[in-house]
């Protein structure tokens, strides 16, 4: 895991924030901008974007299984 900036961000990628905390933001192919959000998971990859709450990061997995039918 990558570490925390001040705010308690993990952030990899190209990533601008203003006003975020409690955030795990990464960007694999594009700018990911955010801007006053708390507490959320953001992933960027080429052909999706996960947004999520922390605390319900666990049901990505319900997601997935909708991609996969």
């Amino acid at each position: 895991m990558s570490p925390q900036d001040e705010s308690c961000n993990v952030v990899k990628g190209d990533v601008l924030l203003e006003d975020v905390s409690n955030c795990f933001l990464q960007a694999d192919t594009r700018l990911l901008a955010a801007v006053s959000i708390d507490n959320l998971v953001v992933v960027e990859k080429a052909d999706a974007v996960l947004v999520a709450s922390k605390d319900r990061v666990q049901d990505v997995k319900a997601i997935v299984a909708q991609l996969k039918s």
